[in-house]
């Protein structure tokens, strides 16, 4: 062990693979057994042997090892007053190896669009209302990042190009069928500053609720939307499956909303998005059989959607519709334990 530590220096974000099955006539075929892979994360081993620890493939996604836009390494070589409409970049040859021919650039508070040639970039200040200000040598050109796109190509570019997931583990053509089918049409946003690509999919969930888990059996990240239950489900019984007293329901009145508020149209993409002043437009949607039934008591669920465009009202309609339906009622957890016969379960099923 203290070889291959020595040989695999780089392990963390490795693959890992557990086999699980049946040894047949006293002889191993890997045919009887089922493979299971992970992401590696830590290891460690002393004198009795040693011990790996393996997460699945969306670990790759947290912020502290993934975030979009990259941190930009573009410094102003001038000071590039209120007025100014170009600016140079240093160190020589920045602006060919790391920013594109056009798109935005932020500089402390303000957005401004620019076009490029090598490292002279000619722009247009004020942008995504903000405010044209005085920049000074060495501030930091922070290259946007842009979407106008439909949900299944905005976390694909994100898992994939910003979170290194193996494209191998992703069905693209089932995710753009399931996205067309349930949540149409494009999200558009500027995140002007380096997010946590975890931080920026959980708002996608909320802006459209939708999900994503690991099966590890199968190697591949599994997308799905909320919806309602198919017409067929498998039934599984106390008297069959369910091992005896291993049932908890637990009622979750917190997860209940009887009222959805969504703000879209961000003003100014450089400021907080829970500041209800950065939306041009709100959504209400409320459920007044849901406050009746349960005592007069509202609950309310805010999103505040940097993902939903001015023009998109559409979206944020379907949204809210959407949580409403699927939490005025107090939603229930149900916990239970099945027999081993029914190894076959998973996720999602």
């Amino acid at each position: 062990w203290i070889n291959w530590r020595a040989r695999n220096v780089g392990y963390q974000g490795g693959r890992i693979s557990e086999f699980s099955g049946y040894i047949v006539n006293g002889a191993y075929d890997v045919v009887n057994f089922e493979r299971r892979d992970y992401v590696i994360e830590s290891f460690s081993h002393n004198a009795s042997g040693a011990s790996i620890t393996g997460k699945d493939t969306l670990k790759r996604l947290s912020g502290d090892r993934a975030k979009a836009p990259r941190k930009s390494e573009g410094i102003l070589s001038a000071d590039l007053l209120v007025g100014g409409t170009s600016f140079n970049l240093i160190p020589a040859g920045i602006g060919n190896s790391k920013y594109p021919a056009d798109g935005w650039i932020r500089l402390g508070d303000e957005v401004v669009s620019f076009t490029r040639s090598g490292d002279t970039f000619t722009i247009v200040r004020a942008q995504y209302n903000t405010l044209a200000e005085e920049h000074g040598v060495n501030d930091l050109a922070q290259l946007c990042l842009y979407y106008n796109d439909t949900l299944s190509n905005v976390l694909y570019d994100l898992e994939t190009v910003y979170a290194d997931v193996p494209t191998i583990q992703i069905d693209k053509v089932q995710w753009d069928n399931i996205a067309d089918q349930n949540l149409p049409g494009l999200y558009e946003t500027l995140i002007t500053e380096p997010f946590g690509v975890d931080a920026l999919i959980k708002e996608l969930c909320d802006s459209a609720p939708h999900f994503q888990y690991y099966d590890e059996r199968t190697n591949k990240i599994i997308f799905g939307v909320i919806t309602g239950p198919p017409n067929i489900l498998q039934c599984y019984t106390a008297e069959a499956n369910i091992l005896e007293a291993s049932t908890v329901i637990k009622d979750e009145p917190d997860m209940r909303v009887s009222t959805v508020i969504v703000r879209f149209g961000q003003r100014d993409p450089t400021k907080k998005l829970d500041d209800a002043s950065n939306y041009k437009q709100a959504h209400v949607r409320i459920t007044p059989l849901s406050i009746a039934k349960y005592g007069g008591v509202e609950k309310y669920k805010t999103i505040n959607s940097r993902w939903i465009s001015n023009g998109n009202r559409a979206a944020a309609i379907r949204l809210a519709a959407r949580i409403g339906r699927r939490f005025e009622e107090m939603p229930r957890s149900i916990n239970y334990n099945l027999d081993s016969r029914d190894a076959d379960v998973w996720t999602g099923q």
